[in-house]
């Protein structure tokens, strides 16, 4: 359990740090929100946050690599009955290039997480269209982390549209005493529908 808690911790702070990469008002007809329920079963624990969290030096570095004009940053923590976890950070506004902002939020995430030694990317990121998934570009990597408790996988994913950029971290406590973890289709599938679930239309 401590593994699976600590590879999502590690994670969600990264993914949020992926996002200060990324160039710093709303624009587009969609917008990210943080439900109380995504993907059917996962449920938010506590209350989500807004770009808030945005530092000053995240925005300039937002500044300096332009995929997204103006963000509006949301994060939060969903967990099932069964005590899978999910950490879901996005990124909303005028996404400009929606395929190299999604390439780039997991690049970083994968290379930080290498760099520190927590973790170990396995195979390439793969590119998935699941059933309802009308982004225009949704690619997961298998992550494995390992410590004196264990090692499990832990799959990262990543959507992109011109309206939101999306990285939901998954992980399974169960699967983690097994050694194994979800697959990364599976991981897809939910990513779809965490973003069906989270990106809404902006009034007006």
């Amino acid at each position: 359990m401590g593994l699976a808690v600590g590879a999502v911790v590690v994670v969600a702070a990264l993914g949020a740090g992926a996002f200060a990469l990324f160039g710093g008002g709303s624009g587009g007809p969609y917008k990210l929100t943080t439900p109380e329920t995504v993907a059917a079963d996962y449920e938010r624990q506590g209350s989500g946050t807004d770009d808030s969290d945005l530092s000053a030096a995240g925005r300039k570095d937002l500044q300096q690599v332009p995929v997204v004009k103006d963000p509006h940053l949301v994060a939060a923590d969903y967990q099932t009955s069964g005590k899978e976890m999910l950490k879901f950070t996005g990124v909303w506004g005028e996404v400009t290039d929606p395929e190299r902002g999604a390439d780039l939020a997991l690049a970083v995430i994968v290379k930080t997480l290498q760099d520190n030694g927590t973790a170990q990317a396995k195979g390439s990121p793969r590119t998935f269209s699941p059933d309802g998934f009308d982004g225009d570009v949704l690619k997961c990597q298998s992550m494995k982390f390992t410590s004196d408790q264990g090692s499990m996988e832990a799959p990262a994913c990543v959507w992109g549209d011109k309206d939101t950029l999306g990285v939901t971290v998954m992980a399974d406590p169960a699967a983690a005493v097994l050694g194994g973890g979800m697959s990364l289709e599976d991981a897809a599938g939910i990513t779809a529908k965490v973003r069906e679930d989270a990106r809404v239309e902006i009034d007006g």
